[in-house]
């Protein structure tokens, strides 16, 4: 998977919630829209049922005694730090990379749905000739949502900072795998709670991916 994702400006997401959520990203450089880059600040879902959801409200008491519904968007940065390779791992394998306790801890405990219009692909190309990059989409969807988990790590500046999260990668179907050997897990929109709170969370990573549409991105 590529190190890139896509949120169309006509989703309008910044619109789509409540005004009293979007108070989280005041002071921050989130990004609700355009072409989105490990260590932005872009909008996740969370659960409200799920273990550590009330450290993303600061204080606001009032805020956590009022939420309705399974879900709410919080602003995070993509990519938890790699402090040994001095960068940062903005998607990891299911199958392989969270044997490390903080990675299999947020899988069970603190998983998060990123929206995106679709991630952006290089596609190979001759000896000698640049690589074109393809944005791929959920045919029949303005947005797909990729399946990740969230952490909160140490600040080295003692600052507030919203927490961290990644995205998880499987192996591509046949409409992928033509460009690349991985895929983000990729959700529909009537999938996001289950996989945010549910308990059989594990089926979204077994199972064979939707299939994916591409189209050659020039921006």
């Amino acid at each position: 998977m590529s190190s890139r994702y896509y949120i169309d400006p006509e989703a309008r997401l910044e619109q789509a919630f409540d005004p009293e959520e979007l108070k989280f990203f005041q002071g921050l450089r989130a990004k609700f829209s355009g072409e989105i880059i490990p260590a932005d600040i872009v909008p996740v879902f969370i659960s409200v049922q799920t273990e550590g959801w009330q450290s993303l409200f600061a204080a606001d008491q009032d805020l956590c005694s009022n939420l309705y519904g399974l879900r709410a968007l919080r602003p995070m940065i993509w990519g938890f730090p790699n402090w040994a390779k001095m960068g940062m791992d903005f998607n990891l394998r299911w199958e392989t990379d969270l044997d490390q306790e903080i990675f299999s801890d947020s899988l069970r405990n603190r998983r998060v749905a990123a929206p995106a219009t679709g991630f952006i692909q290089r596609t190979s190309a001759p000896p000698g000739h640049k690589k074109s990059r393809s944005l791929f989409t959920l045919p029949g969807h303005k947005l797909l949502f990729m399946a990740g988990m969230w952490a909160s790590f140490p600040n080295p500046l003692n600052g507030r900072i919203p927490p961290h999260f990644t995205i998880l990668t499987t192996r591509s179907n046949d409409s992928l795998a033509p460009y690349h050997h991985r895929m983000p897990v990729i959700l529909a929109d009537g999938e996001v709670d289950d996989w945010l709170a549910g308990d059989d969370f594990h089926k979204y990573l077994e199972r064979e991916q939707s299939d994916v549409m591409g189209e050659q991105w020039k921006c």
